[in-house]
């Protein structure tokens, strides 16, 4: 029994209470979301994999190796300020064991949060000193060539410091950055000249584009929607509404990772623009049915008529789009594991807000007469567009369609050639500071990214000596350095006199001396962070750096590092293989394994969402062959666009994997308006090229519109110096427009070609059961075959 005109009043006014009463809720929870930031380095690696496991072992082994680099223009070793800023900062390190023997009361730490920032500061002019006095006292050349590449430069004089981090310290690095540009300029050293490097200047750099990218950003984009919105409705209070309900949208997708307990990342900044342009598009197309349903009906049954003509395709597109965000959950990746998550969610959540709650509200602030000075000049838009298109398809669908098919087989070509990168410095703008940042250090010092070897020896096997197993590791080393790639590296040979070679009685001599030294300073080199224990081997690590800024392929990096390192290890174990074994670790091989990682998981997401999204095409369009057909327009665009990636050699990041899956998604959109109207063309006893033609009056300028609203509300994020998202939006804009190609051009053609014979009803009675169901449908909701068009209002 339908409701009578009190209980629909009640119904509207229901959903608008909820709606309104959950706004202050939805609200709080996404402001509290917006307030939680989390841009650790290790998010972006992949978990659960062996290489992640060896880090999270070697990191239990020998500590956090979180670290900044600092030093400044004119930082040498006989510059003063090293030694004063190193003073500096070492009022908030003490280490916690020095602490905790000296009873220092916590009251008495220097910092005024009563923190320990830091565990350890260590200077290049110290190290070298250290090197040249006590039982080393080696000479200056021989100190300075250890420490080459790691604190001092190659010339030599060039240093810095190194500030390793408490774990007080990892939690407020913001505090950490500051404390450190305090001591600078109280050091004397300008704010211009200063160069930080390390994970802990990424997390800030990352956190501080997040904080513009959240505001400033957002706002441009809010502008471009806004305005977009505007030219689509023409009505103050239509556009409010809208924006309004997208908005709600968009805090409904923030409150989500409140409720789940997550914090945002980068990434998942530009997710609830994603969703609010995505709901201003779909409530577009909402209001566009509402207003048609106005003009021939009171508001008493306009939004049951919008709700029938309506509630089909908005579920059905709602529900591709959340398949193609949803797809991306199968990666190892946390971020865009996340993104794709509450992407769906958030997607999911605006499906009844913009079919029941928006309606509502539009029964209250619009009236009969309000429809009737905009929709002639839709209609004469949308017919100046179908005339137009329909010509150019009619003439030349043939070269059309073989031009899209081959289009696409070249491009398939050129998916085989892509390439994925997570290194951090990839992330940010090439003008960033942190770019500058890193390229003067590493040309100046020493390189950033650290790939770490610990070789495990027997605990209490006495037949390694202790000056064997530093000689092993100053061998290991001296190979590491042997590589192009290696400009330094240290370890606890470092610091170990130079052991003698050969059989000579002086040399056993010598080399009996300093085994016994270094066995009574066991408990030195365990503290020193470059000798740890597991209880059954003694760890030895050798630390190396590679230069961050360069196209290192770590893949073949590792193979060189396996194929120097291995025949040393093969010489000391002789015939037994059980006397030593190495396991190499460290930055490197997890970003080596992370870019294998994106690739695969863009590949995955890519076919998920395409094979849901074609079983779902293939339901819809009645037949196999038909649903085969309609999907190529649909992988049209992330085929072109993915494999002129692989053809140019543009570098695929965490922002263009997210891209793919969404935009089949949004393709599928579009497609299946135009599919719709076309099928009820042909079931009205229309031709292909009429119901091509009736489509394009339908839809045609509904697809455009939904096409510059979702392009202009992401384009504001274009400008971001987070590389990702600015690739994730200028894609997005790229995908859509190609979307629109495939849909408004190759479509058709395909409709009008041979392969469009698929859609043509097969006998009468099958034709007689779309016009029942034809019938039935404008029966139900008043909605005549030849009614006006109801998407553009322009």
């Amino acid at each position: 029994m339908k409701p009578n005109a009190n209980q629909r009043n009640h119904l509207n006014g229901l959903i608008i209470f909820l709606v309104l009463v959950s706004a202050p809720v939805v609200f709080f929870a996404a402001g509290s979301a917006l307030g939680e930031r989390d841009n650790q380095v290790r998010q972006w690696l992949p978990r659960g994999f062996a290489e992640t496991k060896r880090y999270d072992w070697f990191l239990e082994h020998f500590g956090s190796e979180e670290f900044t680099l600092v030093s400044w223009e004119g930082a040498t070793v006989d510059d003063d300020r090293v030694a004063t800023m190193a003073e500096l900062l070492r009022r908030n390190a003490t280490a916690i064991e020095d602490a905790a023997r000296s009873d220092t009361d916590i009251s008495t730490r220097p910092h005024p949060d009563n923190r320990f920032l830091f565990s350890k500061i260590v200077t290049g002019p110290e190290l070298l000193n250290q090197l040249q006095e006590g039982p080393l006292g080696l000479n200056k050349a021989a100190a300075v060539s250890r420490l080459q590449g790691t604190l001092l430069g190659s010339d030599g004089q060039t240093t810095g410091l190194l500030a390793m981090l408490s774990e007080e310290g990892e939690q407020d690095r913001h505090t950490v950055v500051a404390t450190i540009h305090e001591a600078a300029a109280n050091s004397g050293i300008e704010d211009a000249e200063l160069k930080l490097g390390g994970p802990t200047i990424d997390s800030v750099a990352l956190d501080q584009e997040s904080e513009r990218s959240r505001f400033r950003l957002a706002l441009i984009s809010f502008a471009l929607g806004t305005l977009a919105a505007w030219k689509c409705l023409r009505q103050m209070r239509l556009v409010a509404v809208v924006l309004l309900t997208a908005v709600y949208c968009g805090a409904a997708t923030l409150a989500w990772v409140h409720v789940f307990g997550d914090k945002l990342n980068l990434v998942m900044v530009t997710m609830p623009t994603l969703v609010y342009v995505l709901t201003i598009s779909g409530a577009i197309h909402v209001t566009h049915y509402y207003r048609s349903a106005l003009k021939r009906n009171n508001k008493r049954d306009a939004i049951r008529i919008s709700l029938q003509a309506g509630w089909l395709p908005c579920t059905l597109t709602t529900l591709t789009t959340a398949v193609g965000l949803g797809s991306l959950v199968v990666s190892n990746v946390a971020p865009v594991r996340q993104f794709g998550f509450y992407s769906t969610l958030g997607v999911l959540t605006s499906l009844p807000i913009v079919l029941f709650f928006l309606p509502a509200v539009l029964s209250i602030i619009l009236r009969e007469g309000d429809t009737e000075t905009t929709g002639r000049s839709a209609s004469r838009y949308a017919e100046r567009l179908a005339s137009s298109l329909s010509r150019l398809v009619a003439r030349r669908h043939s070269e059309i369609t073989v031009g899209g098919i081959v289009l696409m087989l070249f491009s398939v070509a050129g998916l085989t050639q892509l390439t994925t990168s997570v290194k951090l410095t990839n992330f940010f703008s090439p003008k960033s500071r942190v770019i500058a940042d890193y390229r003067w250090l590493e040309e100046n010092l020493a390189p950033l990214v650290p790939i770490e070897l610990v070789l495990r020896l027997p605990e209490d096997d006495n037949s390694v000596r202790m000056v064997d197993r530093v000689a092993l590791t100053a061998k290991v080393q001296l190979a590491l350095k042997s590589l192009p790639a290696v400009e330094g590296a240290i370890s606890a040979a470092t610091f170990a006199p130079k052991i003698p070679h050969g059989g000579g009685m002086r040399q056993l001599v010598e080399r009996k001396l300093i085994d016994k030294e270094l066995r009574h300073n066991t408990d030195d080199l365990l503290a020193s962070g470059y000798v740890g224990t597991d209880g059954a081997h003694q760890l030895w690590r050798i630390s190396a750096r590679v230069n961050a800024l360069n196209d290192l392929d770590y893949g073949l990096f590792l193979d060189n590092l396996r194929n120097v390192v291995e025949p040393v290890l093969d010489d000391f174990r002789g015939e037994d293989t059980n006397q030593v074994d190495v396991v190499y670790t460290g930055v490197v091989p997890l970003i080596y394994k992370a870019q294998r990682v994106l690739l695969n998981d863009l590949t995955k997401s890519f076919l998920l969402a395409f094979g849901i999204i074609a079983v779902v095409m293939l339901i819809m369009m009645r037949g196999f062959a038909g649903g085969l057909v309609t999907m190529l327009p649909n992988i049209f665009p992330a085929v072109v666009v993915f494999g002129s990636l692989g053809w140019l050699g543009i570098v695929c990041d965490i922002g263009t994997v997210i891209t793919a899956s969404v935009a089949v998604g949004i393709a599928v959109d579009d497609t299946f308006h135009f599919m719709s109207w076309f099928r009820r063309g042909l079931a009205r006893g229309l031709t292909r090229a009429e119901a091509v033609h009736d489509s394009y009056r339908r839809c045609g300028m509904a697809m455009l519109q939904t096409t510059i609203i979702c392009g202009l509300g992401m384009l504001g994020f274009v400008f971001s110096e987070f590389a990702p998202t600015a690739k994730f939006a200028s894609l997005m804009g790229l995908l859509l427009c190609t979307a629109l190609v495939g849909d408004l051009i190759f479509l058709p053609a395909i409709l009008l070609s041979r392969l469009g014979k698929a859609f043509e009803p097969a006998t009468k009675s099958t034709n007689r059961v779309w016009l029942d169901t034809i019938h039935r449908a404008t029966v139900r909701g008043k909605l005549s075959p030849k009614m006006p068009v109801i998407h553009s209002m322009k």
